[in-house]
């Protein structure tokens, strides 16, 4: 469910990914990279405050520095 959310946030369909990446999280909440999908397409929908905490906590995970990186990409996007 993560890839084909992710591959579908990638095309820019929201409506499709989101509960797709809503219930991936939910089932794998100690997965940095599948939390920073989720985090990631919930941004680009606009629900700000439930990214900014998801991808806050990816930040400060044990995560692989790849990971990493794109929850902070996203997180400056949110402060632009």
């Amino acid at each position: 469910m993560d890839t084909v959310g992710w591959l579908l946030v990638e095309k820019g369909d929201l409506d499709k990914a989101l509960p797709l990446l809503r219930e991936s999280a939910a089932a794998l909440p100690n997965l940095p990279e599948v939390q920073y999908h989720y985090g990631a397409a919930l941004a680009r929908k606009g629900e700000t405050n439930d990214a900014r905490r998801i991808l806050q906590q990816v930040v400060d995970s044990k995560a692989s520095a790849d990971v990493i990186t794109g929850a902070t990409r996203e997180l400056a996007k949110l402060d632009r």
